[in-house]
């Protein structure tokens, strides 16, 4: 995400800024419509945003981000 970041629309890029700040648990149990509320922006944008990251849906976004979270290292 962060190197196609320069040829982000500015709503792409709202998008991006919130994903890269929030808190990445709180990510993954967000919904798309949860999301877009949140940024002010539409739920299509959302799904687009995915697709252009991932090439997939807001889904496989979510998982492309847990693979960035810590490991649990409690077990």
């Amino acid at each position: 995400m962060i190197s196609q970041y320069p040829d982000f629309t500015k709503s792409e890029k709202k998008i991006a800024d919130f994903i890269l700040n929030a808190p990445p648990q709180k990510l993954l149990i967000c919904l798309y419509k949860t999301l877009a509320l949140a940024i002010d922006t539409s739920t299509a944008s959302i799904v687009r945003f995915s697709r252009k990251v991932t090439g997939k849906g807001f889904q496989e976004l979510k998982i492309a981000l847990s693979r960035y979270l810590p490991e649990d290292t409690t077990k």
